[in-house]
């Protein structure tokens, strides 16, 4: 007989009815066919507050979710079983402000509180307790990047608190997980440019990040996806917009291998996920903004497909979006 009790990935087993709504309305640990992935913010072309939100395992456009409650370009992200949390951002003015919704209901972002640091650009991970926000670049870090990590309890409201440092000041970064290891992977560098390298953390604990092992190329901005067991690296910048997927095991230390390719070439994607699929969502085309939604089965290796459209063409959304399924959850 299946397990009783479910996982992200199961929901065989004899059930309660009670069971049942307590893990899909209260709890949202049931499996993720009804996942939801969302990004916020981004301009169209100029900065907006809008949150479009899709169902990650079916395909189609995206629709309204509701409004961050402020504009902005490139925020981290996080999110565990029922809440997202949207970091500070930037544009048209830096803010340190950490906004969170509610991920089953559609609604208008609330204030979490303050990140430590006014910046734009940096990127966000999280398992089912904490997030964790590193990297960026804004007047708060002497209008440079900085290598600051940051972390929430998302459960909880307040704010921000050191974690530690990444082995270099970055932003444009991509943030990935398993449900112990956090990963950030790319970005740039003032004066050394664009990164290959991917730092690990352990998101437990506090303390400076490590190197991990390196992308398949120095690049920054692709849109970043995590599976139970994999970690992808999507589009981004690398001299030109390019369309490379990598992917990376994050339960060892090693480097990224070619995953496949995305539709269409862009950067400042926003990436969500469940244990099966991920999505790249939007971004910045060479010139104009996207709407183009891509997806990808998370198990197996091969090109990008169409999921659908955004509710309108952005870019500038930051690199990890939010999702209550991806693989930082138990």
């Amino acid at each position: 007989m299946g397990k009783s009790y479910p996982d992200k990935t199961n929901a065989t087993g004899v059930w309660k009815l009670s069971d049942i709504t307590k893990n899909k309305i209260s709890d949202g640990t049931y499996p993720n066919a009804s996942a939801r992935g969302m990004t916020g913010g981004g301009s169209a072309p100029g900065t907006n507050t809008v949150i479009d939100f899709i169902q990650i395992m079916s395909t189609g456009n995206a629709a309204d979710f509701g409004d961050l409650s402020l504009e902005g370009n490139m925020s981290g992200t996080a999110s565990n079983h029922t809440r997202g949390v949207f970091g500070s951002r930037g544009v048209p003015a830096y803010s340190n402000v950490i906004d969170y919704i509610h991920i089953a209901t559609q609604g208008n972002a609330a204030d979490f509180g303050d990140s430590t640091v006014a910046n734009y650009g940096g990127s966000g991970l999280s398992n089912s307790t904490r997030g964790v926000f590193g990297g960026g670049y804004g007047p708060g870090s002497g209008n440079v990047d900085t290598n600051v990590i940051d972390f929430i309890t998302i459960a909880t409201t307040g704010n921000a608190a050191d974690f530690g440092n990444l082995t270099a000041e970055k932003f444009y970064l991509g943030g990935m997980q398993n449900k112990t290891r956090g990963l950030f992977g790319g970005g740039y560098n003032i004066p050394a440019g664009d990164l290959n390298v991917i730092d690990v953390i352990e998101i437990a604990t506090t303390g400076n990040a490590s190197d991990f092992g390196d992308l398949t190329s120095a690049k920054r901005a692709g849109a970043t996806m995590s599976g139970n067991n994999k970690c992808i690296f999507a589009g981004g910048f690398i001299d030109a917009l390019t369309k490379d997927i990598d992917t990376i095991n994050p339960n060892s230390l090693g480097n990224a291998v070619d995953f496949g390719e995305l539709t269409v070439a862009r950067k400042y994607a926003a990436g969500c996920s469940t244990y099966h699929r991920g999505v790249a969502m939007g971004g910045l085309l060479a010139p104009g903004n996207s709407n183009v939604m891509d997806f990808i089965t998370m198990e197996s290796a091969g090109n990008a497909t169409d999921f659908g459209d955004l509710t309108v063409a952005r870019g500038h959304l930051g690199f990890n979006g939010i999702s209550n399924g991806h693989g930082g959850l138990s």
